[in-house]
């Protein structure tokens, strides 16, 4: 008979399968599929550096990733439902924070391929833009005008506290499984830094993007990960406590709940703002039309 933790653990699977697979890959496909319609190439060249079948193609085959994973997610909570005998990995009831981990890796690489043609995308653009006028916004851009203190201090302090979590509740004691999640801590945050550096700094992507569009996605870039980062030390937190209490029977609960607010924290909330209809998008209009 299952354990309350395998009553908890089988619906919040299925709620990762849903959200990370389906939900939040269906908002995509209606956000690109609105964005054809209502901005077509006819009348909105720079838009569009590749032949529309070509983002036709590239959306169908988003959606059909999407679906395939979500229907290997539903036979592993099959397997895990009827088939997995969790007793023989561990204590009775025992189910592996692997479980929704890999899946929870697989559910994210429509996202990286996204990301890569997004990429690809912008760069395809900035080949196309034959104008010989350049703008650009000669006002510093620094962190604070956009996004607030209060939210960087919050981040900051949450990463400090969790690697601080980590060395007292082990008093003060350094192991080499210490180094490792303090390692794993400072690489993320280190990465999330770059990232946001190259927000600030870097050149932009788009060159057609107004000055206000890219003020607005440089700001909603930047909470976005602020937030993740939040999750990533709360996370750390709970990984600190099961090291040291007898709590491992909630590590696939944990992982398959972390996997879904880092979703919402990042693709949910900058899908959300993309929702918003603020961009501006004369900027690729023909302009002989």
């Amino acid at each position: 008979m299952p354990t309350w933790t395998e009553n908890l653990f089988y619906p919040l699977f299925a709620a990762q399968i849903v959200l990370l697979s389906i939900y939040l890959p269906s908002k995509m496909n209606k956000l690109m599929s609105a964005a054809l319609e209502k901005y077509p190439p006819a009348q909105y060249p720079k838009l569009y550096p590749q032949t529309i079948d070509k983002y036709l193609i590239g959306q169908w085959k988003y959606r059909m990733f999407n679906y395939a994973i979500a229907a290997i997610g539903f036979i592993l909570l099959g397997l895990l439902l009827f088939v997995v005998d969790h007793a023989s990995f561990a204590d009775d009831g025992y189910i592996s924070e692997a479980w929704p981990a890999f899946y929870g890796m697989l559910q994210f690489l429509p996202l990286i391929v996204l990301e890569i043609s997004a990429s690809g995308q912008m760069k395809l653009m900035r080949d196309n833009n034959t104008s010989t006028t350049r703008s650009a916004d000669l006002t510093p851009r620094r962190l604070f005008d956009y996004v607030p203190s209060a939210l960087v201090a919050a981040a900051v302090v949450a990463a400090l506290a969790a690697a601080l979590f980590e060395m007292a509740i082990h008093d003060f004691v350094w192991s080499s499984d210490r180094a490792a999640r303090l390692a794993i801590l400072v690489v993320v945050n280190a990465f999330f830094l770059v990232i946001a550096y190259n927000l600030l700094k870097g050149r932009k992507p788009d060159p057609y993007q107004s000055a206000a569009d890219r003020a607005r996605l440089v700001s909603r870039n930047l909470r976005s990960l602020l937030f993740t980062s939040i999750a990533i030390s709360a996370f750390a937190v709970l990984q600190s406590l099961d090291s040291v209490y007898d709590i491992d029977y909630l590590d696939a609960v944990v992982m398959s709940l972390y996997l879904q607010v880092v979703a919402i924290l990042s693709f949910g909330y900058l899908l959300q703002q993309q929702l918003s209809d603020d961009i501006d998008f004369e900027v690729y209009r023909d302009a002989s039309a």
